[in-house]
């Protein structure tokens, strides 16, 4: 061998030459020529290492398993105080201005040797402390000891780099110390094959990147001021692997502790390839005290790996276990991050473990946040089934036990690296293919617990992800806290991602306890959950138990918080003592939907107390059975509860005030024909003022939604009935009970509150209100109504004049018939109203004569059963006509047959509060007039069609609308006078030839007939009117006292007159959704009065008149028709 190094040596002299020698730091062998021969090295004084040509990179230094001289002490480098030294410090420190390599290779070379490391710093004297400094960059390369064999009483493990204080007594303790200067470098690979394994000891069958050792009260301390990087991998059978192993057991040494501090970034990298378990960092302290410390902006990086084989007792595959025990402290203060990746082909992994028995306590904290990732693809479903112990995939565990304590804060002091990124103080991400659950967090605390109770706290401050996925069991948080111990989880705002492929299976959280336990979770700044999975089946998001009738679980989410299931269980709180709070500290915007359950005296609070906040949700509270629970809900200030209609729900203290919202209509849509049945929601209490129920009925049946209030009541309420205008069949004289209680009627003064609908309520055409027994027993529309329980609050019909009183909606049905009366009504006009003075028309020569006029008329609505309006009518007329026969009675008087036609363009438009309904009339006639000297005679036939849109409200203010509602009229009338000369002191008939000049009194007579087609509307709230064909027969008779003045080819005549009007007809039916009607009648009589003027020449007429009537169903208040008449 030697000759082969000397070869190789050789070579490397003349690599020197050409520059090639750099292959060094990139492969060694056995055959690597080194600085020591490759052998061992005991080192008790300062050892420099010069700048050596023959490693232009640095010293290398090698060990190949021979020249041992002690067989159980096998380091390349072991670093000893000197022999014999006295107690005290002892410094020795090794340096080279360049790197130091440090080769391990030992295939081939069996060797009974049952402890390996590449560098050693071992200390036992009592009262000596060593410090080993190495001060150059440092490259430990370690690889493959293969077929070692060893007795089966020994043990057998290998450590890159080996810390050891082993300590004899308790009255003074040893010290190993090591300060790594710079850059450190440790690579382990293939370690250690074993031959016979007979002892399966973890601590003594490993292999370790670093291994950190004090025993019987010795203290270790591990000081890496440069980056430290460390990447151990095995793919031998049954060995354990960790990067850095921190043992430490044995009595305390007063005001020292064991020491692991990185002031730059520190990497451990494990990868195992079969059986075996595989640890990151495992930092145990037993019966003393350890610290484990990072510096702030520096990273410590556990990354591990597990690709074959499994264990069928646990977890095999760790990031970062922290362990304390026997009276033991574990305290690990990161000043900067920390980052676990744990990743197993085919077992399970954890992350972060906080482990802490018998009266010992894990404490510390993270100050630039925790990053974990853990993913296991466990398919046996071995294990703990609900206890959630080591067959699962967790991103963090905590197991407290004995009395002990566990205290641990993450948070985040690093500003964002871009503007908007998000900066998580925690992300935990785990996945995993395990049958026996998948989660971020689980937490154990209380098992063991003597008279010294077991307390855990873990808090982070700043935003959480919590993420995990799985084709199994899978959770956010698990807690479970048993014999009187107490365990505290908090955080402020929680994004949470729960994926779980089996539909049954996610598990967001779950806090437990029993014999006395304690747990409680609290998330300040609100959670977001998000799932993809179809359905929790029986579990609840959100679950807090106490089993064994004592302790306490209890979560409080406060801030704003999003989680939605619409389709499984929300919340559910089961035992006395177990609780779970939303938004506590208030003023917080909630979106919460799924179903709520309080059992066996838990208590479930919800506070939606934002104008944003929204619930959707069922609460149960298994009222009146042995399982009764407490669900508190608060519902204000715009916030609104939708209950979940899947069936009546229940619910202990209601609070809802200041517009908060609980619509209960739901229920009434999912059970359209049962929902009365049963109260929609039962009440224990109900309290607060300005909150609003919204609720649906079923007027045409006489029913509604119904709340029953069992123990007591108080405040002011609204109730918002959902819009029904669509419905047909409404009964307005049944009143449909909203409200009721359970001992109204026996101890009123236990039910104080008071309801009011929030605006008049529309059902069908009718507007209803709300109001206990009493006042509708006052109501003049009730019928048979016999309920005197003035705690009973009831819907029923407004009143107006005795009768139902119309929507506004309603109403402008109303206008609509009316406005094509009175159209119809203005189009029936006498025959001066259309022509003028029939008696002009002979001063103009014979042939055809053209005639245009303007109308403008104006009414009001006042009868019984119609609203207060106005309806304005404007348009034109034009017609054309000749004389078609003339003939000359007896007494001289020439008879003249006028026949013509016309048409007519009018536009009328009727208001009434918030309703308007405006039409345009189309209509053509024809009419035959005929003058007889002192009498006539006008008969006219006539077509119109009136096409309206009607523009509405609702009684809380939405628009209603029907355009293009069509109705059409036919209509005949016969009209008669005769025209009386004053003369000799009274009035007399005589002929036209010798009427002349002077003052007459005509009587008129006349009857319009006019039949009013059906119209039917439907509007787009869903109201459906119809109006029926009806007819419509006005007599009119009455005197005009006229006075005139005529010369050669002119006349003028003024007048004025009084009529009598009466409808003997019209009565229009309205029906409304095929079933309710309101009458419409028109009939009645009254008077018209009104002024005119002719005047006429051979070749024109001018006519007016102005007209006004008294009131009965309709006032006109005016009307001025104004005409003109050209010869062609």
């Amino acid at each position: 061998m030697f000759s082969k190094k000397k070869m190789l040596a050789g070579l490397v002299l003349a690599g020197l030459v050409t520059g090639s020698a750099a292959a060094y730091a990139q492969e060694y062998s056995r055959d690597t020529v080194t600085y020591n021969d490759w052998r061992r090295l005991d080192v008790t004084a300062d050892t420099v290492y010069p700048d050596d040509p023959r490693f232009p990179d640095g010293v290398v230094l090698g060990w190949d398993g021979e020249y041992s001289l002690n067989p159980h002490q096998t380091a390349l480098m072991s670093i000893e105080a000197p022999l014999h030294a006295a107690p005290g410090e002892h410094t020795v420190t090794v340096s080279s201005p360049k790197k130091i390599t440090m080769v391990v290779r030992t295939d081939g070379n069996p060797t009974d040797a049952w402890e390996g490391e590449g560098l050693l710093v071992y200390e036992s004297a009592d009262g000596r402390t060593l410090n080993a400094v190495i001060d150059a960059e440092l490259d430990l390369d370690m690889k493959s000891f293969s077929k070692t064999k060893f007795s089966e009483e020994g043990s057998l493990f290998m450590e890159g780099i080996a810390v050891n204080a082993q300590g004899g007594t308790v009255v003074s303790h040893p010290e190993s110390r090591l300060y790594l200067k710079k850059k450190t470098q440790v690579d382990l690979e293939n370690c250690l094959e074993a031959v016979h394994v007979a002892n399966d000891n973890f601590w003594t069958n490993n292999v370790a990147g670093v291994g950190m050792q004090a025993s019987d009260g010795g203290i270790y301390a591990l000081v890496a001021e440069d980056t430290l990087d460390v990447h151990v991998h095995t793919g031998n059978e049954n060995k354990n692997v960790m990067g850095m192993k921190m043992q430490a057991t044995g009595a305390k040494t007063p005001g020292k502790k064991n020491l692991v501090d990185f002031r730059k970034d520190a990497t451990f990298r494990t990868d195992v390839k079969k059986d075996g378990i595989n640890y990151g960092i495992y930092a145990r302290s037993v019966e003393t005290d350890t610290e484990l410390r990072n510096s702030t902006g520096t990273t410590l990086t556990i990354e591990g790996t597990k690709s074959g084989g499994h264990q069928m007792n646990g977890w095999t595959n760790y990031g970062l276990r922290l362990d304390a025990s026997e009276g033991g402290t574990m305290d690990a203060g990161l000043e900067g991050a920390l980052k676990v990746s744990m990743d197993s082909a085919n077992d399970a992994s954890c992350g972060v473990e906080f482990q802490s028995k018998k009266k010992s306590s894990v404490t510390g904290h993270v100050k630039e946040g925790l990053d974990v990732t853990a993913r296991g693809h466990r398919t046996d479903a071995i294990g703990s089934g609900e206890d959630r112990e080591q067959d699962d995939v967790q991103g963090l565990y905590f197991e407290a036990g004995g009395g002990s304590k566990i205290d641990f804060t993450v948070e985040n002091t690093k500003a964002p690296a871009t503007a908007g990124e998000k900066v998580y103080a925690l992300k935990n991400v785990v996945e995993g293919a395990s049958e026996t659950g998948t989660y971020n967090l689980v937490l154990f605390s209380g098992f063991g617990d003597g008279a010294e109770k077991s307390d855990v706290h873990f808090a982070v401050k700043g935003d959480t992800l919590l993420k995990a996925d799985a084709d199994g069991e899978v959770g956010g948080i698990y807690g479970k806290t048993v014999e009187g111990a107490q365990s505290h989880l908090e955080f402020d705002r929680v994004d949470m991602e729960i994926n779980g492929h089996k539909t049954d299976q996610p598990q967001p959280v779950k806090l437990v306890s029993a014999s006395g336990g304690r747990t409680r979770l609290d998330i300040h700044k609100g959670l977001t959950l998000k799932t993809d999975a179809a359905n929790f089946g029986p579990r609840a998001v959100i679950q807090a138990a106490v089993d064994n009738g004592s302790g306490s679980s209890e979560v409080n989410l406060d801030g704003e918080n999003r989680i939605e299931f619409p389709g499984g269980n929300l919340f559910s709180a089961s035992g006395e003592g177990a609780a779970i709070r939303v938004n506590g500290e208030g003023n917080a915007e909630q979106h919460l939907a799924g179903k709520v359950y309080a059992f066996k005296k838990a208590v479930v609070d919800i506070n939606l107390d934002t104008a944003g906040s929204q619930g959707y949700l069922w609460t149960n509270t298994y009222r009146g059975t042995a399982n009764e629970g407490t669900v508190n809900m608060t519902v204000k200030n715009g916030a609104t509860w939708k209950a979940m209609g899947e069936r009546p729900g229940s619910v202990s203290l209601l609070d809802v005030a200041d517009g908060g919202v609980v619509d209960l209509t739901e229920f009434a849509e999912n059970y359209p024909d049962q929902y009365h049945l049963a109260p929609s929601l039962e009440i224990t209490e109900l309290k607060g003022d300005g909150g609003i129920f919204r609720m649906e009925t079923n007027i045409i049946k006489g029913q509604g939604q119904y709340v029953h209030i069992h123990d007591k009541s108080s405040g002011h309420h609204l109730v918002d009935v959902v819009d029904k205008s669509g419905a047909p069949g409404v009964d307005p004289y049944k009143p449909v009970k909203l409200f009721g209680t359970e001992n109204g009627d026996t101890d009123p003064s236990a039910y104080t509150a008071t309801f009011d609908a929030l605006h008049p309520v529309e059902l069908g055409p009718y507007e209803y209100l709300l109001g206990n027994a009493d006042t509708v027993r006052k109501s003049g529309l009730t019928q048979d109504f016999a309920d005197t329980d003035s705690t009973s609050w009831y819907l029923y019909a407004a009143e107006k004049k005795g009768k139902p009183k119309p929507t506004p909606a309603a109403e402008a049905g109303q206008l609509l018939a009316s406005g094509g009366y009175l159209q119809g009504l203005v189009e029936s006009q006498s025959l001066r109203q259309r022509l003028g003075d029939i008696r002009h028309f002979g001063l103009m020569d014979e042939g055809y004569t053209t005639w245009a006029k303007l109308v403008r008329a104006s009414f009001s609505n006042g009868g019984d059963d119609l609203p207060a309006a106005d309806t304005d009518i404007t348009g034109t007329q034009f017609g054309l006509d000749r004389p078609v026969r003339s003939r000359t009675w007896k007494d001289g008087t020439d008879a003249t047959v006028y026949a013509g036609l016309y048409g007519s363009y009018m536009t009328n438009k009727s208001t009434a509060g918030p309703s308007r309904v405006k039409g345009h009339y189309y209509g053509i006639g024809a009419y035959m007039s005929q003058d007889m000297g002192s009498d006539y005679f006008d008969l006219v036939a006539r077509y119109g069609h009136n096409k309206a849109d009607i523009d509405s409200r609702t009684l809380g203010g939405d628009s209603v609308k029907a355009d293009g509602v069509g109705q059409d009229q036919l209509g005949i009338s016969a009209e008669l006078g005769r025209r009386l000369r004053w003369q000799d002191g009274g009035f007399y008939r005589v002929p036209a030839s010798r009427q002349g000049n002077g003052f007459f009194v005509e009587p008129q007579a006349q009857l319009s007939f006019t039949r009013h087609g059906n119209a039917s509307f439907t509007t787009d709230k869903g109201l459906h009117g119809s109006i029926g064909h009806y007819n419509s027969l006005v007599g009119r008779t009455g005197l005009l006292l006229e006075y005139q003045n005529g010369r050669k080819g002119s006349a003028l005549s003024v007048y004025g007159k009084v009529m009598y009007n009466r409808e003997f007809a019209a009565n229009p039916q309205l029906v409304y959704n095929g079933t309710n009607t309101l009458e419409n009648n028109y009939r009645g009589g009254y008077l018209t009065y009104g002024l005119g003027m002719d005047y006429s020449t051979g070749r024109y007429e001018i006519y007016t008149e102005v007209e006004r009537s008294t009131k009965k169903a309709f006032q006109e208040k005016y009307r001025v028709d104004a005409g003109v008449r050209f010869r062609f």
